[in-house]
């Protein structure tokens, strides 16, 4: 959008993913808009081309009749994608997308590569790609905390079991539903061997949560001042849906306990990404030299970074939180 405007909102009709109020306003936007523009709507188009190529191949043993759907028959494809060879540029093409829908920085292009996201997965459950690296930030994006959770509380749980039948489309998949977003995240997230792009996410999930609470506990001086009815009405504003889910603390007249557990929790995953990759931190305070490069020296970091740095950036002072944790007055 290029002004305050949110009702009667028309899509830009090429990339799908920028709305605009007026024609005026779309051709004001067009200089700064046209270059993403273009690179969602050639990765859109190539993507729809692989899909119409791999749905056009006869059948054959390495090519099942129903490719796109889950059958009982075997005659599917879903569950074990990747592992029929000519869906690969397909899979290729559609991760390409993905990453030119998250450049938009609108809640419609980045909804859109969490929906791409998650149904890549649906079809590859074995995840060759490591698309499980970036799902859970994008979910963070679109304010689905809670869903990013519990998506990385499944592949820290149930995806890590070595007996776990991958191509089987009747075994649960990505079945975890809300997970307690405030336990101890070390048992779980910050093991030896654990992910770092999922502990940075857990981080930036645990410090959203601590700001939330601050919030409320602020809100706690209101009480006196206005009626019962409009102060929950305000708190309820002031935060995410997982403490807006929980009424317990929703409407705890003292969140010390909980503010106090959080910050300790955000301590424990910040030195965990810190002994893993010295290098993230630092990059997010200064991400601009590596934004745009996925590869490259300090590799991790690099694609860490890619896949994090805009849900960091739009969660209003995480970022200045490990400034401060860096600099030693947290």
């Amino acid at each position: 959008m290029v002004c305050d405007i949110k009702v009667n909102l028309s899509r830009c009709s090429a990339c799908r993913s920028v709305s605009y109020c007026s024609r005026e306003h779309q051709a004001q936007h067009r200089p700064s808009h046209k270059t993403i523009c273009n690179h969602i709507k050639n990765s859109r188009d190539h993507t729809e081309f692989e899909e119409y190529k791999l749905r056009a191949l006869p059948p054959g043993w390495d090519v099942p009749a129903h490719i796109f759907e889950e059958r009982e028959d075997g005659n599917g494809g879903v569950g074990r994608f990747w592992g029929l060879l000519k869906t690969r540029d397909y899979m290729g093409a559609r991760y390409a997308h993905i990453e030119s829908l998250q450049k938009a920085n609108t809640f419609e292009a980045v909804e859109a590569a969490a929906n791409h996201c998650l149904d890549m997965h649906r079809l590859n459950r074995g995840d060759n790609q490591g698309i499980r690296y970036l799902t859970p930030h994008v979910l963070i994006r679109i304010g689905k905390d809670q869903e990013a959770y519990d998506f990385m509380m499944w592949w820290s749980t149930t995806g890590q079991k070595s007996n776990y039948n991958w191509a089987d489309t009747k075994v649960p998949f990505l079945d975890v539903k809300n997970a307690d977003v405030f336990e101890d995240p070390s048992g779980i997230f910050l093991r030896k061997y654990s992910d770092s792009s999922h502990a940075i996410a857990v981080a930036l999930i645990k410090l959203r949560l601590l700001i939330d609470l601050r919030a409320l506990q602020n809100s706690n001086m209101m009480r006196c001042k206005l009626p019962q009815e409009v102060i929950d009405r305000v708190r309820e504003q002031l935060v995410s849906n997982p403490v807006r889910n929980n009424r317990e603390i929703l409407h705890s007249a003292d969140l010390t306990p909980q503010i106090t557990k959080l910050e300790a929790q955000v301590d424990q995953c910040y030195e965990f990404v810190n002994r893993e990759n010295k290098y993230f931190w630092p990059a997010l305070l200064n991400p601009e030299p590596y934004l745009g490069h996925s590869r490259g020296d300090k590799g991790e970091m690099l694609l860490y970074l890619n896949y994090s740095y805009a849900a960091w950036d739009e969660t209003p002072g995480a970022i200045d939180a490990i400034r401060k944790k860096m600099a030693g007055v947290m």
